[in-house]
Formats: C-alpha cells, sequence, structure tokens
C-alpha cells in the first residue's frame, strides 16, 4: 500500500512530483523545460525532504548514452549537463510545501510556471529558492 504524503495539516492529501530538471535553449530561441519527475509515493526521504533518487548528472548521462528513462530532445547531445540552468523540486514534509531549487536563471521570465506545470504543483504549497549549486555556465536569452 502506498502512503500519500500530506500537508503540515496532516489531513489534506498533497499532490505533485519531485525531481531534476533544466531549461535549455533550441537553435530556434525556443526555452524548453526538460526533467524528470517522480511521484511522492516514489521518492527518497532526505531529512525533513522527499526528493527524487535520479541525480543531475546520471539523468543527463542516461538520456546522451540512450539508457534513461523519458529521454528528451536531442540538445542533450550538445552539451554537459551542468551548461544550461538547472534545479530541482523537493517536497518539506514537515511543512507540507514543495521547494523549487534553482539556477537564478529559472527565477527570470516567469519560467517558474512551467516547473509548477509540469511537476504539478499546487501555487500555494510552494518556496522558490535560488541555489549556487545549481549556477549555470550558458545563459537563456529571449527571443
Amino acid at each position: 500500500m502506498t502512503k500519500t504524503p500530506v500537508n503540515d495539516t496532516g489531513n489534506r492529501p498533497c499532490e505533485g512530483y519531485v525531481g531534476p530538471y533544466w531549461l535549455v535553449q533550441d537553435r530556434s530561441g525556443s526555452v524548453l523545460l526538460i526533467a524528470h519527475r517522480c511521484a511522492l509515493a516514489d521518492a527518497e526521504k532526505y531529512g525533513d525532504f522527499l526528493t527524487s533518487p535520479h541525480g543531475h548528472y546520471d539523468l543527463w548521462e542516461g538520456w546522451r548514452t540512450g539508457r534513461a528513462p523519458d529521454g528528451p530532445a536531442a540538445i542533450v547531445l550538445e552539451a554537459e549537463y551542468e551548461e544550461w540552468p538547472r534545479g530541482r523540486v523537493v517536497f518539506n514534509f514537515v511543512r507540507g510545501q514543495f521547494v523549487v531549487y534553482g539556477d537564478s536563471q529559472v527565477f527570470k521570465y516567469e519560467l517558474q510556471q512551467r516547473v509548477l506545470e509540469y511537476f504539478g504543483i499546487p501555487a500555494d504549497l510552494v518556496e522558490f529558492s535560488k541555489d549556487g549549486h545549481y549556477q549555470s555556465t550558458r545563459s537563456l536569452h529571449r527571443s
């Protein structure tokens, strides 16, 4: 039987996913979200958080070699995993809140909305946090 995480009130089920993500730009200038999401019921406990067991490097390299699930566009063949703005969605089960960590570029041009939609995160249960660990070497440009 799968246990559904709840928010801090202890009685409201919390839907949504956790996992690593990237924002990349294709040759036409479109910004794309590529990610791997994990249901909360399948997530790993890490302190007060639920997180995806998949790391950025392993996913990216798996996509490049065809060994990872749900591979994204061919853009992964042209870059290293740390080049594009990236981040991670986790769920703080003590506070009943998702946390979206990311490169500072994630919080520009309203790109964070794409992350919320893809991971199925309710707007009232999220906190955004810039994280230097996810600092990229490429810049997203408006087309």
